[in-house]
């Protein structure tokens, strides 16, 4: 077996350490030999891992980096991508607007990102939230139904902020008896996601 094994491969063997070919790689190990009372003869044990043998000298490693390795593949998340990054990107003036009317602001905008994708009632929210890649590009958003109806009660009788946010697409002043709604549905037809903030707000 022995004569098999590359040189720069042996030079790593010694006491109480065992090389161990796996797929044409070599692995290093630490073993000790206890007395087995049950079968009457020795047993080897393998202690630890020392790591992977190569021509320029041992790459030293540990079961914990493979524990790392199979934590990072079971936390892998599947979230949607493209509609989430498209409609943020194509709509940045919209939320540095909101950012200067309303302090929750990432909250409106993935409030009218899920009415508009998924037409969603405000329960539903969340779910839409955490499963797009938007809770990555906007994280620590509070989507429940319960934090957006306190959200939308509070915004909804701040009036002037309201009408301030709108004026900044109609370029004109709303007067209490219009609906600013309405006056930027004329005005920003070209941004269906500011018609979902519409309907949100």
């Amino acid at each position: 077996m022995s004569s098999k094994i590359p040189s720069w491969v042996l030079i790593h063997k010694g006491k109480n350490k065992e090389i161990r070919s796996i797929k044409g790689h070599y692995y290093l190990y630490q073993v000790k030999c206890v007395w087995n009372k049950e079968r009457k003869r020795p047993q080897k044990i393998t202690e630890s891992f020392l790591g992977r043998i190569t021509e320029t000298g041992l790459v030293k490693g540990s079961r914990q980096d493979k524990d790392k390795v199979k934590m990072t593949i079971d936390n892998i998340a599947v979230k949607e991508y493209g509609i989430a990054c498209f409609l943020l990107e194509d709509n940045k003036d919209v939320l540095a607007l909101l950012k200067q009317h309303f302090t929750s602001y990432n909250a409106l905008f993935c409030a009218a990102f899920s009415r508009f994708v998924h037409h969603s009632p405000l329960k539903n929210m969340e779910h839409h939230y955490l499963n797009s890649y938007l809770s990555e590009l906007l994280p620590q958003v509070s989507m429940s139904d319960k934090s957006l109806s306190a959200l939308l009660l509070q915004i909804g009788s701040n009036r002037p902020a309201i009408s301030a946010f709108m004026k900044q697409f109609t370029g004109q002043s709303i007067q209490d008896h219009e609906c600013p709604s309405c006056i930027c549905l004329l005005h920003r037809l070209k941004c269906p996601l500011f018609i979902a903030l519409c309907l949100v707000i």
